[in-house]
């Protein structure tokens, strides 16, 4: 499993979270992952702006613009934390996207799909762009959104059962 990790990781900075998924708090490139616990509770609608964001367009921007850094490791747990105390306010505090305001400032049609997302989601703990974009996803408590968050036993029941 580790040269698995290790080629993958050659493939794409997050290509090994997406060979285990589950929730875990990611630094470095992508590449270095831990697994404090599964999230459960919640659920997920994402909406897909027809804007291609390229990665190397949206690194630029950051780079010219008001990047701010992400959270460290101690902000990584709190907001795990919150999660897992289903605490709205405190996701929603913690919750932050660097490539989120130089990209809006570049792509009105991206800032007017999530301000869309927003106002017909007001349910949604919180609603943000994902990585570099384009889409958009709304967190919600329970079952409101299309995905929900399984735990890693019931993601093994799936994936093994169907195998």
């Amino acid at each position: 499993p580790e040269r698995v990790i290790e080629m993958a990781s050659m493939v794409g900075s997050d290509v090994p979270f997406f060979l285990r998924g589950g929730t875990a708090i990611v630094s470095g490139r992508g590449e270095i992952l831990s697994y404090p616990g599964d999230v459960t509770g919640y659920s997920v609608d994402l909406s897909f702006p027809e804007v291609e964001v390229l990665t190397v367009l949206a690194y630029r921007l950051i780079d010219e613009g008001d990047f701010f850094p992400g959270i460290d490791e101690r902000g990584a747990e709190q907001y795990y934390k919150a999660l897992k105390a289903h605490d709205s306010l405190g996701i929603k505090n913690l919750s932050l996207n660097s490539f989120q305001n130089p990209i809006f400032s570049r792509f009105a049609e991206i800032k007017e799909h999530y301000s869309k997302s927003s106002l017909e989601k007001p349910n949604a703990v919180v609603t943000m762009m994902t990585g570099s974009g384009s889409t958009i996803f709304s967190l919600f408590q329970g079952r409101i959104g299309k995905y929900r968050f399984i735990s890693s036993e019931e993601l093994n029941r799936i994936w093994y059962s169907t195998g």
